[in-house]
C-alpha cells in the first residue's frame, strides 16, 4: 500500500475511534509511521485529506457498483420497482460496506461543526440527486415511468431524500438492536413506482 493511501486509512481508522475532531496530523504521522513533514508532501492539510478520504472511498465503491452510467442498458428488460429497487439495494450496499459505513459515522457526527464534513454531506447529496435525476430521465425516455405534468427534478428529490432518511432511520433501529425488516422502504418503492408508472 503506498503512504498516500495509508495516510488515508489511517485517518479513517482514528476518526471511527476517537471521532474525527480528535484527530490530529501528529496522531496520523505517527500512526503511518513517518514525519509530519512527510504527511504535509501528499496533502495540504487535515481538510485535505479529509476531502481525498472521501474521493477514494467514492472511486473504491464506485468499481465494486452493479448500476451502469449506461442506463439504456441497465434499464433493460425491466419494470420501474425492479430498476428502483437495484438501484437503492446497489446505494444501501455502498453505505454498509465497512470502511463507508465507518466514514459516514465520523461524517455524521462532525457535519454539523466541521465544514468540511459538512461539504462532503452537500456533495454526496448533490451526486445522488443528480445521478436519481438521470436515471429518471432515462426511465421516462424509455418507457419505465412517465412524469406527465409532473416535475422530473422535483420527483428525483422527492425519491432521493425520502430513500435516504429511510436508511437513516433503518441504521437508527439497528443501532438500537429493533427488528427492522426493511419494509418502509419497499412500501415507498411500491407507492413511487404506482405514482409515476
Amino acid at each position: 500500500m503506498k503512504t498516500r493511501e495509508k495516510i488515508l486509512y489511517c485517518l479513517l481508522e482514528l476518526a471511527a475511534e476517537k471521532g474525527l475532531g480528535n484527530v490530529s496530523l501528529s496522531m496520523i504521522a505517527e500512526k503511518v509511521g513517518i514525519r509530519k513533514a512527510t504527511l504535509f508532501s501528499h496533502f495540504k492539510s487535515k481538510d485535505d485529506i479529509i476531502q481525498s478520504l472521501y474521493e477514494y472511498l467514492r472511486e473504491q465503491a464506485q468499481k465494486k457498483r452493479t448500476v451502469s452510467f449506461d442506463y439504456d442498458m441497465f434499464l433493460q428488460g425491466k419494470n420501474a420497482e425492479q430498476v428502483l429497487m437495484e438501484v437503492v439495494n446497489n446505494y444501501m450496499n455502498m453505505n454498509t460496506q465497512k470502511d463507508f459505513s465507518d466514514f459516514y459515522k465520523f461524517i455524521y457526527s462532525e457535519m454539523a461543526i466541521n465544514p468540511s464534513a459538512a461539504m462532503i454531506m452537500l456533495t454526496e447529496t448533490e451526486t445522488m440527486l443528480q445521478q436519481t435525476k438521470n436515471l429518471f430521465e432515462a426511465m421516462k425516455k424509455n418507457g419505465i415511468l412517465s412524469f406527465e405534468g409532473k416535475d422530473v427534478a422535483l420527483a428525483s428529490t422527492l425519491f432521493c431524500l425520502t430513500i435516504h432518511e429511510l436508511m437513516d432511520i433503518e441504521m437508527y433501529r439497528k443501532l438500537n438492536d429493533l427488528d427492522d425488516s426493511g419494509e418502509e422502504i419497499h412500501k415507498f418503492l411500491v407507492g413511487f413506482c404506482n405514482l409515476y408508472a
